[in-house]
């Protein structure tokens, strides 16, 4: 899908909120899930939060109609009765079945159930938790990791409209309570006339319970109008697809060099193990860059101190196959512990934004030995990170400019020009530090201070 398309949806399901029940949102999710992908079946289960006790919530108008006449919405069950489909939540990633009949721990479906031929299965992780699961079935060809991008955002926009109609349901019941409160004190003070000073001072009592409600209110109306704003911009979405970008490439090349090696019958067991462990580790870390996205706008996410180097090698350990297939060299200077306070996870994403952007670079500059050298050095009390390349640099026109909103020198379709922007807001505001880039050496040179972790620094003076 593209971002015209994702915020489309996501505008058009809003605008639905608005005037539907939880469940009719839910199965309007359902049905453009089944129009994006080609299905035939849809489904929206409820996890409670023991991650036991799943609850369908939801089927697709076409499920309904056509298909499945098991019984309805709002039976619950527990997952270890569930079928292959709940593969999903052990795995915590999404699950594609594209030949179900051949799997040989499914279980037989209940009377009156739609016929399976081949479906995929999505979770949505919350804080490190597995909330709901979204899941499509019966498309005429083979589930892809297309279909599995589509069906995630539309399963995370589905769970975060539904919280927001439920904080719309609760100020609902609020305010039949506030209005139960009002229609009280109406009818205190038609018998004031003949009540005493104890009734009056209830009087008082009941006035300052009103004023607290109705401040709790205002203040429940200013947040759902920001969340509100937040979802029409679309920026989260944005900021999502730019940073998922280069983990799914490594995760696509890795499972071409698996097909392949299969193929030719030149399988390599412990490669493969190797390469499935890599690709396992994407999939994780694009799970929980989708989660420290959807709480990037809150606070009260706890920080913690963290080596600087580990998190570097990890961040380049992950798109390693991206990076050999443009034959790009990544190396270190020599490095030492040096820990820093904060979200290691923000901070790889800054990493993999910088060395995404140079390996984009190189390929549309034809560099001959692209190569990337990432330094981590201490200064007095901060950490200084350098990210050097050798892609020719960057135009002193421009130099001064890219780290602006939206700004960017690649074509419309390769870049939105945010990912720059996010970096510098992530190393400013989350980590108290600065980013700034130079020309150096036939290349850029992005520098990154960040005070270094409060014991480190105790401990060296």
């Amino acid at each position: 899908m593209t971002h015209e398309q994702i915020l489309a949806v996501r505008l058009r399901l809003i605008e639905f909120s608005f005037r539907h029940s939880l469940r009719e949102l839910l199965r309007e999710t359902l049905d453009e899930a089944e129009t994006l992908t080609g299905s035939c079946i849809g489904f929206y289960h409820f996890l409670d939060r023991d991650q036991q006790m799943l609850t369908l919530q939801a089927w697709s108008t076409r499920t309904s109609a056509e298909f499945c006449k098991a019984e309805g919405a709002g039976s619950h069950y527990p997952v270890s009765h569930a079928g292959v489909w709940v593969d999903c939540i052990a795995q915590r990633c999404p699950v594609i079945h594209n030949d179900y009949a051949s799997l040989p721990h499914r279980k037989g479906m209940p009377e009156g159930h739609a016929e399976v031929i081949r479906e995929l299965v999505v979770p949505v992780l919350r804080n490190g938790r597995i909330v709901a699961i979204l899941g499509v079935g019966n498309k005429q060809t083979d589930y892809t990791l297309h279909d599995v991008g589509t069906v995630n955002l539309l399963a995370d926009l589905a769970w975060d409209i539904a919280e927001q109609k439920r904080a719309e349901e609760a100020l609902h019941e609020t305010n039949i309570r506030l209005e139960q409160e009002i229609a009280d004190r109406q009818k205190a003070e038609e018998e004031l006339t003949v009540k005493n000073l104890q009734l009056a001072q209830f009087n008082e009592t009941l006035a300052h319970r009103i004023k607290e409600a109705v401040s709790q209110i205002q203040a429940k109306d200013q947040l759902m109008f920001q969340q509100q704003r937040q979802a029409v911009m679309g920026e989260l979405i944005q900021n999502i697809t730019h940073q998922l970008k280069q983990p799914l490439n490594g995760l696509g090349l890795l499972l071409q060099n698996m097909a392949f090696d299969i193929r030719q019958e030149s399988a390599d067991t412990a490669l493969m193990l190797k390469d499935i462990d890599r690709s396992l580790d994407l999939i994780s870390f694009l799970s929980q860059t989708i989660t420290d996205f959807s709480s990037f706008f809150r606070m009260g996410h706890q920080k913690s101190a963290f080596d600087v180097y580990a998190a570097a090698d990890r961040t380049i350990q992950l798109i390693a196959a991206h990076l050999e297939s443009r034959n790009v060299q990544v190396s270190f200077d020599p490095v030492s512990e040096q820990y820093v306070e904060g979200y290691q996870n923000e901070l790889s994403q800054v990493l993999l934004n910088l060395v995404g952007n140079a390996v984009d670079v190189f390929a549309e500059r034809a560099i001959p030995d692209p190569a990337i050298r990432i330094g981590i050095t201490r200064q007095d009390d901060e950490v200084v990170i350098t990210v050097a390349d050798n892609g020719g640099g960057i135009s002193p026109l421009l130099i001064d400019q890219i780290f602006d909103p939206h700004f960017t020198t690649k074509p419309e379709d390769k870049g939105s020009g945010i990912g720059l922007t996010m970096s510098k807001t992530i190393i400013e505001q989350h980590f108290g530090g600065q980013i700034r880039v130079e020309n150096r050496n036939g290349g850029a040179l992005f520098l990154i201070a960040i005070p270094a972790a409060r014991d480190q620094q105790t401990e060296e003076r």
